[in-house]
């Protein structure tokens, strides 16, 4: 028979271990969530691509004002956005891995990623809330590979700029460079903005480069569908093209934690 002193012991123990089970669950019913989500959007149909976009409003001689007043406005058009991509992920210039992301972002500040290899094997699983990347699973293969393990942090910032997440910076300068405005804030940030499409062309913030390719129209407002993401701190490249899209959706509450980002 057990003493009852170490019957106490075991018991916060096994509390913990019932607890490490229940939060394991979860994050695999969530994980569930965005694979079933991404499954809806827009099945079986091809990413339009070098569609017609709507007229920007602005003329080539637009003072920064307004085209800033743009980019807000774009912004302010979008709510959530559903997608499924497929990346191209270069570490170090050594390592790449070829995934699929099923995405799903809630504006103005969260987005949730999942990652997945052939077969659809989760290789991560992202939860990104108001600046803060949190590391909800990875694979135990990707996570023995060095330069992963500090990666993910930094990939979910970068992949907020690239969404749009990051508030606009305090813009005071632009120059028309050919078909196109380069417009300038404090401590080295640049935003080349299509010249007068209005749509973001690259952005550098901070060691960190997005290059975006291509856009779409998409009901009724304007997203990235190809675009690249650099970063010379981290030294990873990130190669996307969107390949299923559907902006302005409901998105499941389970995506997104109460307590994420607190």
């Amino acid at each position: 028979m057990s003493a009852p002193g170490a019957a106490g012991a075991r018991a916060p123990r096994a509390a913990a271990r019932a607890a490490r089970v229940a939060a394991r669950a979860a994050a695999r019913a969530a994980a569930l969530v965005v694979a079933a989500a991404a499954a809806a959007v827009c099945a079986g149909c091809p990413r339009p691509r070098h569609t017609p976009l709507p007229p920007s409003g602005l003329d080539a001689g637009a003072p920064l004002a307004a085209v800033v007043a743009h980019l807000a406005a774009a912004r302010a058009a979008l709510h959530t956005l559903r997608a499924v991509h497929a990346v191209a992920l270069e570490i170090e210039k050594k390592t790449t891995l070829r995934l699929n992301g099923f995405l799903a972002v809630q504006y103005p500040d969260r987005f949730r990623l999942r990652a997945t290899a052939f077969g659809g094997v989760t290789l991560f699983d992202l939860l990104h809330v108001a600046g803060k990347t949190e590391v909800l699973a990875v694979h135990p293969d990707v996570a023995s590979k060095g330069p992963t393990a500090l990666l993910w942090p930094q990939l979910g910032r970068d992949l907020a700029l690239a969404l749009g997440l990051e508030p606009l910076p305090p813009y005071d300068a632009m120059e028309a460079a050919g078909g196109r405005w380069i417009l300038r804030a404090p401590g080295g940030v640049t935003t080349e903005v299509a010249r007068p499409g209005g749509v973001v062309l690259r952005e550098v913030r901070e060691g960190r480069t997005v290059s975006f390719a291509d856009h779409a129209a998409a009901g009724g407002v304007v997203v990235p569908v190809a675009f690249t993401v650099e970063n010379a701190v981290s030294v990873y490249r990130a190669d996307v093209e969107v390949t299923k899209v559907e902006p302005n959706v409901t998105l499941d509450p389970r995506l997104f934690p109460a307590e994420a980002g607190k």
